[in-house]
C-alpha cells in the first residue's frame, strides 16, 4: 500500500507438471473399517480399533494417525501381517466435555507397483456429560485368576434401536468400547485390587447414558488352600498329612490342631501328624490349613478331620470237610474286638460262633445254579469298620477252593489301567473272565491255544477288589485276586 494505492512489489511463477501414464488394472485403493464418528462418556477407557484391507492379494497396507487429544495414542502393527491394524487408546475425563467433536486423521496405504494409492479419513469423537440412569445388560459377574485380560459380552439386543458402550471403574481399557463383543484389560491397579466394576452404558444422539448402566463385577480370586491326607499310609500313630494350594504362589501356609497331635513342621505342605491321645478317644483329630492370602480375594482355611486307621489287619479264612462238602467253614484272624457281621450275596444258612470269630455257611440251590457266591465278614470297631470278603465258585462236583493253587500269574498288582497276565504255554485254558466281589462277571474273553499271556483294560473299572477265572478246556477254574486302584 503505497499512498493509498496497492503497489505490485513482485511476484513468482510455478510451473506445475502434469504426467500422464497408463495405469494397470490391477491397482486398488486401500480401506479402512470403523466409522466416521463416535460418542463416549467422560471418563471411560476409549479403544478403537482400525482395520485396514487392500482386496489385491499381494499387497501390503500399512496405517498411521495424526492424534491431537491430549492423552491419547495410537498403536500400529505395520509390517508384521500383511493388512495392518491400528488401535487408538484414549482415557476421557470431566475436563474433556465439549459439544464440539474431537478429531483426528487416520490415514492408510498399500506398496502396489508401479505407484502406491493411498486412503485418508477423519474421525470424530464426541465426550459427552456423563448421566447413569438404568436399562443394558452387561452379563454376569465373573471371577478371574490370574489372567491378562477377560472377554466380555453385553446384551445390546435387548436395547433395540439404542447403542451403548463399555466403561471400567478400574484403570484397565477395552478393545472396543463400543462393541457388545469386547475385550478387557486388566490395569496395574486391578491386578492387585480384588474386584473391579465394568459398566455397559447406553448412549443417545443428544447424551451420554439416557438409561442406567449395568454393573458387571470382576473378581479376582487368588487361590485356596485344600486340606487332606493320605488314607493308604496313614495308621494308628501317624497321619502323613497332603496340602496344596491352588492358584496361589504368593503366599505361605501353615497347619494348625484341634487336637492334642503333634506336626513334624507347621509350615510344610507334606507334614506328618502324630496322634495324641485325646486324638486316640476321638478317633482322629479336626486339623486346618491356613494361608496368609488376602480374605476378600482367597479362601484361607480348609479342614479335614484325620481318622485314625487300625493297624489290625483283618483277614478271612475258610476250609471245607471236602471237596464235594456243602458246609463252608470261615473264621476271621483279628486283634481287636467287637462282634462280626456275616452276610452273603445269596440265601444260604449261616451258623455263628460270635465269641470265636467263626461261621459256618451252607449255600442254597440258587447259588449253586448261578456259580457264585461271596461271603462278607464285617466288624464295626471303636474307630473303624473292617471288612473281608470271600468269592466261592461252585462246580458241578462240588465248591471250588479259590486261590489254592494259581496256574497263572498278573501285574501289576495292585493296577492302575492295564493288567497283563501271564501262564505256561502248555497251559490248557480256553477263556478268561474278570469278576467283581459279588461274582459278577464283568469282562469275558476268549484264550487262543498256545497263547501265554493276554491284557486287560482296567481303566474303565472302579476302585477295588476284583477276581480273575481263567478256565480250561475241562472247566476247570484257575482263580487270583487282583486289587484295582
Amino acid at each position: 500500500m503505497v499512498n493509498g494505492t496497492m503497489q505490485v512489489i513482485g511476484k513468482t511463477r510455478r510451473d506445475m507438471q502434469v504426467i500422464v501414464i497408463s495405469c494397470p488394472t490391477s491397482v486398488t485403493q486401500p480401506t479402512i473399517s470403523s466409522p466416521i464418528s463416535y460418542e463416549v462418556c467422560a471418563g471411560d477407557s476409549l479403544s478403537i480399533p482400525f482395520m485396514t484391507l487392500d482386496t489385491k492379494a499381494t499387497d501390503s497396507t500399512y496405517i498411521s494417525a495424526i492424534v491431537s487429544m491430549p492423552g491419547a495414542n495410537f498403536i500400529q502393527n505395520n509390517g508384521q501381517t500383511l493388512n495392518a491394524m491400528g488401535t487408538l487408546h484414549w482415557r476421557t475425563d470431566s475436563t474433556m466435555i465439549r459439544t464440539k467433536p474431537y478429531t483426528f486423521v487416520i490415514r492408510v496405504w498399500d506398496n502396489g507397483c508401479p505407484f502406491s494409492v493411498e486412503y485418508v479419513r477423519t474421525v470424530n469423537i464426541f465426550v459427552r456429560d456423563s448421566t447413569q440412569i438404568a436399562s443394558f445388560y452387561a452379563g454376569p459377574d465373573r471371577t478371574v485368576t490370574n489372567e491378562d485380560s477377560i472377554l466380555i459380552i453385553g446384551l445390546d439386543s435387548l436395547n433395540i434401536g439404542q447403542q451403548a458402550y463399555w466403561k471400567s471403574l478400574g484403570d484397565g481399557y477395552f478393545s472396543d468400547t463400543s462393541a457388545a463383543l469386547s475385550t478387557y484389560y486388566f490395569g496395574p491397579n486391578d491386578r492387585v485390587n480384588c474386584e473391579v466394576e465394568l459398566l455397559r452404558i447406553p448412549i443417545t444422539q443428544s447424551s451420554c447414558g439416557s438409561t442406567a448402566p449395568d454393573t458387571m463385577l470382576v473378581r479376582r480370586w487368588f487361590g485356596a488352600v485344600v486340606a487332606s491326607y493320605d488314607t493308604l499310609n496313614s495308621d494308628a500313630d501317624t497321619a502323613y498329612l497332603k496340602g496344596t494350594s491352588l492358584a496361589d504362589t504368593n503366599f505361605f501356609s501353615w497347619w494348625l490342631s484341634h487336637g492334642d497331635g503333634l506336626f513334624s513342621d507347621t509350615l510344610d505342605m507334606h507334614s506328618s501328624y502324630t496322634f495324641g491321645s485325646q486324638d486316640s478317644l476321638n478317633c482322629g483329630a479336626w486339623l486346618y490349613l491356613k494361608s496368609n492370602g488376602p480374605s476378600s480375594c482367597s479362601v484361607n482355611t480348609d479342614s479335614q478331620f484325620v481318622s485314625i486307621l487300625p493297624i489290625d489287619s483283618f483277614e478271612m479264612h475258610y476250609n471245607l470237610s471236602s471237596p464235594n462238602a456243602d458246609t463252608i467253614f470261615l473264621d476271621v484272624s483279628t486283634l481287636s474286638a467287637g462282634p462280626i457281621h456275616w452276610t452273603s450275596t445269596g440265601n444260604g444258612t449261616w451258623s455263628v460262633d460270635s465269641v470265636n470269630n467263626k461261621a459256618w455257611y451252607i449255600p442254597d440251590f440258587g447259588e449253586k445254579a448261578a456259580g457264585t457266591t461271596t461271603l462278607t465278614a464285617t466288624r464295626i470297631g471303636f474307630c473303624a469298620r473292617d471288612s473281608a470278603s470271600l468269592t466261592i465258585q461252585f462246580l458241578p462236583n462240588g465248591i471250588y477252593l479259590p486261590n489254592k493253587a494259581h496256574l497263572f500269574n498278573a501285574y501289576p498288582n495292585p493296577v492302575k489301567n492295564s493288567l497283563t497276565i501271564e501262564w505256561e504255554v502248555t497251559s490248557s485254558f480256553v477263556e478268561s473272565r474278570l469278576l467283581d466281589i459279588q461274582g459278577k462277571v464283568l469282562i469275558r474273553g476268549s484264550v487262543k491255544s498256545m497263547d501265554s499271556s493276554l491284557t486287560i483294560d482296567m481303566s474303565s473299572i472302579a476302585a477295588g477288589t476284583y477276581f480273575i477265572q481263567m478256565i480250561d478246556k475241562e472247566g476247570t477254574l484257575s482263580v487270583l485276586k487282583v486289587v484295582k486302584e
